[in-house]
């Protein structure tokens, strides 16, 4: 489930204001470019996201999340023993403007899983200006990096 916000500034700190728009998006794989993500409703800047449902992690194994983003973001999975993990740990080197795109976080927070189960998730996400874009990654027993499926996400519910 996506939900998208306007955002401001207190001492270069970024919250989201009031929801302006919701829709189910069917995977986090966006590159806005200089774009709304719904013109009209959202401007092209100063706009931010949170995501919320499932994540389904069919195999056992250690997995890593994370986003290639510009702006910011920070996400959190919960675990086999219902605590919330952050993956891309809410802090100054995550949720900040990074203009010319960065992969977070620069150290992985690995997470393990019993697989065969959806897992909550969170990911929140802001656009400072220029460039927009997020994409969801994950990999699982240190094999290869790939984006997160549609299948393998669902909204809350």
């Amino acid at each position: 489930m996506g939900q998208y916000f306007g955002t401001h500034r207190e001492k270069n700190v970024v919250y989201l204001d009031a929801e302006v728009l919701r829709r189910v998006d069917p995977d986090i794989n966006f590159n806005w470019m200089k774009l709304s993500p719904d013109p009209g409703t959202l401007p092209s800047d100063g706009f931010g996201a949170r995501w919320t449902g499932s994540v389904k992690c069919e195999m056992p194994g250690t997995y890593v999340f994370r986003v290639h983003v510009d702006d910011g973001a920070r996400m959190k999975v919960m675990n086999d023993a219902g605590q919330w993990i952050e993956v891309v740990p809410n802090n100054d080197r995550n949720w900040i403007d990074h203009t010319r795109g960065a992969r977070l976080p620069e150290t992985p927070v690995p997470i393990r899983f019993d697989g065969g189960k959806w897992y909550p998730i969170e990911l929140e996400y802001f656009e400072g200006g220029e460039n927009a874009f997020i994409i969801l990654y994950w990999s699982v027993n240190g094999g290869q990096e790939e984006i997160v499926a549609q299948t393998s996400l669902r909204p809350p519910g």
